[in-house]
């Protein structure tokens, strides 16, 4: 699975000149991307007037840079973060001129909208048309969020972190959630511009993707689109007692519950589901196990949070991207297990 899993990702990348992240990289060095979780703390503006002092810095740094000292939200594509910004010293100067003078050093296309400033370079045009307009379920959508994050971020990191931030739930499956994000600052911003934000510096393209939300989750995956369905299997048989249980409110964080939620840690790859058992079985309430063969299928790290725990392990399998498996409630505990084709 996890070589399929390698090529599909390939297959979301936008389509332009192969390699090329790889001569930006060649030509300004090793610079190391920052891994940054907080909010911007200097303005709640998207374009805030600009103090900033620096000497030359790689294009992603500049980004991470910016949502500690200015705030202000800037996004750069996936493969150009190394390049060179020069010198800067602004004082109190326009968000848009200070932008636009760092795509020009930097050789960048650069657009505009009402809650970010995206830079790209001249043959990614595509990304331009993705939207999440009307797409996010309005429970969801009238919130806001802020978060800065350094260039080389997993989708699934982007994500957790986003979800932990906002109290709602945001997942993707292991197609689209092994995508890299460029460098990332966001003011407070509508989540459904924070998202098309985020995605655009992933380069994942208007095309390769479905959104389903609900009031309880954001969820992206690839392929065509399939109508919500549940992952459960007999829920005709169901005892009272289960439904009840299923519908059970909790928050499940993967690979493990933190001690701190709004401040940890989040692992930059995904775990084996047999070692995640344990955690779900603990934040769930009950024995939680895998059928033989299983075991090895990769689990993203992830924040559902404030969702229902059917939903929960629907949003759980739902992110491997094949429709042949599914859980029961056997004896009181939850069972994952295959169920050939499941999808009608």
């Amino acid at each position: 699975m996890r070589k399929f899993l390698a090529v599909a990702v390939c297959l979301l990348l936008a389509a332009c000149a192969t390699g090329r992240a790889d001569r930006e990289k060649a030509k300004a060095g090793d610079a190391l991307p920052k891994e940054i979780a907080k909010p911007p703390v200097a303005s709640k503006e998207a374009a805030p007037l600009v103090t900033i002092a620096q000497e030359m810095d790689t294009l992603g740094n500049t980004v991470v840079h910016f949502g500690e000292a200015v705030g202000g939200s800037l996004v750069v594509m996936k493969g150009i973060e190394n390049r060179r910004v020069p010198p800067m010293n602004y004082k109190k100067t326009g968000f848009k001129k200070v932008a636009t003078e760092i795509a020009g050093a930097t050789q960048c296309n650069i657009v505009t909208y009402p809650n970010y400033t995206f830079l790209y370079p001249a043959g990614y045009e595509n990304l331009l048309g993705l939207s999440l307009a009307n797409r996010i379920d309005p429970a969801i959508a009238t919130r806001t969020v802020a978060m800065t994050f350094g260039s080389d971020t997993p989708l699934h990191k982007a994500f957790t972190l986003l979800s932990a931030a906002l109290g709602a739930t945001v997942v993707a499956d292991n197609v689209l959630a092994e995508a890299r994000t460029g460098a990332v600052t966001l003011a407070e911003s509508p989540v459904g511009d924070a998202l098309e934000a985020i995605l655009k510096s992933a380069r994942v393209v208007p095309e390769a993707f479905q959104v389903e939300s609900t009031p309880e989750y954001v969820f992206f995956y690839a392929g065509p689109r399939v109508p919500t369905h549940t992952t459960l299997i007999g829920a005709d048989a169901l005892k009272p007692e289960d439904n009840a249980y299923l519908d059970t409110v909790v928050d499940l964080y993967l690979p493990s519950k933190p001690d701190d939620t709004k401040n940890y840690e989040i692992p930059s790859h995904a775990l084996p589901l047999g070692r995640v058992l344990d955690a779900l079985s603990q934040q769930l309430g009950r024995t939680v196990v895998a059928a033989p063969g299983m075991e090895e299928f990769p689990v993203n790290p992830c924040a559902l949070i404030k969702v229902r725990v059917r939903t929960a392990m629907d949003l759980l399998i739902r992110q491997w991207p094949v429709p042949d498996f599914g859980y029961a409630m056997e004896g009181g505990r939850i069972v994952i297990r295959r169920n050939k084709g499941m999808r009608s």
